[in-house]
């Protein structure tokens, strides 16, 4: 196929507008290369259809069982989580306490009581660093995205929206 369009690639490669004739011949091209993209396509998605029918049936044999994986790490981690977090709060509790215990007055005897309430658990931890927002009114715009469909969405139904609204573009089409 690429082929017969050779002498088309060439002159796409070496193409300049710089008239209404250069415009019109490149209209011709893009007609030409649209056509040739879309039988392309077609042919790769005729070869690639039985592998794609392959995968899928792979994919659909194995969907049950991946879920009742899912949901059984599901369980677990939650179970586990909300273990972590009660023993988190009960060790809270306790340092609090021994904080405020007015007996104990060395600083060595302070600090191994407060390292015993210490959760201890062997693995299936770790330390993952969130965000916390504490006041969305002071993070800049910069980490904000921008939903342009939305945006365009509402633009088109009317909705007035300040800073945007809709303008032609002319666009070159084949």
């Amino acid at each position: 196929m690429e082929k017969s369009l050779k002498g088309e690639i060439n002159r796409a490669t070496d193409y300049k507008c710089n008239s209404k004739a250069e415009f019109e011949a490149g209209g011709s091209l893009l007609k030409t290369f649209k056509l040739a993209e879309k039988e392309a396509k077609a042919l790769k998605d005729k070869s690639l259809k039985p592998s794609l029918e392959t995968t899928k049936q792979i994919r659909e044999y194995f969907k049950p069982l991946e879920e009742k994986l899912e949901a059984c790490i599901k369980q677990v981690k939650e179970q586990m989580d909300s273990w972590y977090t009660e023993q988190e709060r009960i060790a809270a509790v306790a340092k609090y306490r021994i904080l405020e215990d007015s007996r104990i007055t060395r600083p060595e005897t302070l600090e191994r009581k407060l390292a015993e309430t210490e959760v201890q658990v062997n693995g299936h931890t770790r330390n993952k660093r969130e965000v916390a927002v504490t006041d969305l009114t002071k993070i800049p715009l910069i980490y904000f995205d921008l939903n342009e469909a939305r945006l365009k969405h509402d633009l088109m139904e009317g909705i007035d929206v300040p800073g945007a609204k809709l303008v032609n573009r002319t666009i070159i089409v084949s």
